[in-house]
């Protein structure tokens, strides 16, 4: 699998299962693309190995949400304070909308269910490496039916037209050079709608902002 030339991504992986951290770790590890740096049993070590050895701070990190010692819905909370350069993808067997959106809402870019393809979780990597976010079809589902029977519009005046072009970009997961291209703007200006959208949806990243849309029926969101 070739995504195009670009620095390799550095991952880690945080789950209490040990075939999970023997599995992935090998099939990780055989990604070109990929620099896969270690596997932890729970979030303590992953920080403490943060905080010792800050060279080998990935770029992803795979954590699941229940876990010994400290739970992924509190490391999530301390990378997000600690280290918001580490974008935080989620690979659990909770796939009810409360708890994906829960996460989402506090920052993380990406939610799969652990009986996802290997396939599709390289591909969430790359996505999350490149966009900020990846969602995919059977998450996207439970939140758009958990948003008809619990909708909350909010007031979404405040979005412009052009903010409300950016916002369908990034929610079909094209990065900021190509929603500058399809747009004929400038990357900066693109950055800037994307900021923009950020602080009025009060999203963490683009995840948030791909729920903030959902949420309030801004996109009609097809995967």
């Amino acid at each position: 699998m070739n995504w195009g030339p670009t620095s390799q991504i550095k991952i880690s992986l945080v789950d209490d299962q040990k075939i999970i951290r023997e599995l992935l770790s090998r099939a990780l590890g055989t990604i070109p693309e990929f620099n896969f740096i270690e596997t932890y049993s729970d979030g303590i070590a992953f920080l403490e190995h943060l905080n010792a050895y800050p060279e080998k701070k990935p770029d992803i990190a795979i954590i699941d949400v229940d876990m010994p010692v400290m739970s992924g819905e509190e490391l999530n909370e301390r990378l997000q304070v600690e280290y918001p350069e580490i974008k935080v993808l989620v690979l659990s067997m909770h796939i009810d909308a409360v708890t994906i959106a829960k996460m989402i809402n506090a920052g993380v870019a990406s939610y799969l269910p652990k009986d996802c393809a290997i396939s599709e979780l390289l591909w969430a990597i790359n996505s999350v490496f490149r966009t900020g976010s990846y969602l995919n079809s059977e998450v996207v589902d439970k939140l758009r039916e958990n948003n008809e029977k619990t909708r909350k519009i909010v007031n979404s005046d405040g979005i412009t037209q052009r903010e409300a072009e950016v916002l369908e970009l990034i929610c079909q997961e094209y990065t900021n050079a190509d929603i500058a291209e399809k747009l004929n703007v400038s990357v900066r200006t693109v950055d800037t709608h994307r900021k923009r959208l950020l602080f009025k949806a009060g999203c963490k990243n683009t995840a948030g902002l791909v729920l903030y849309a959902m949420k309030n029926n801004l996109i009609s969101l097809q995967l």
